[in-house]
């Protein structure tokens, strides 16, 4: 059993993809890299003299390139009533939707 507390799991199966290493909780990116009040505040934005906003709640449309290299990210937030933004990086988009989405966004 994957799941079991009483079991040292040996190998990787699906059900172990989305846990943390130290106690197998099922984790996701913000508690386990983005954790609020150390990386990023309530809002999204980077604390520590980070350059970064989180914005949750949001598809993404497509990447934004010029030439060869990603500039930016057409996005539709929840809340804004499916209108698209677009948002341009100073140095690096990073794309991080999953083994699915990540791949389906670089193709749109």
């Amino acid at each position: 059993d994957y799941n079991s507390a009483n079991e040292n799991p040996i190998g990787v199966s699906p059900r172990q993809l989305f846990t943390t290493p130290d106690n197998l909780l099922r984790s996701w990116s913000i508690p386990a890299y983005l954790a609020i009040g150390e990386v990023v505040d309530e809002n999204g934005n980077g604390l520590n003299g980070r350059k970064l906003k989180v914005v949750s709640d949001s598809l993404v449309n497509k990447v934004l390139f010029k030439g060869n290299k990603a500039i930016g990210v057409e996005f539709v937030h929840a809340s804004s009533d499916q209108k698209a933004v677009k948002v341009y990086a100073k140095e690096c988009v990073i794309l991080s939707a999953g083994a699915i989405n990540s791949p389906a966004i670089l193709q749109r």
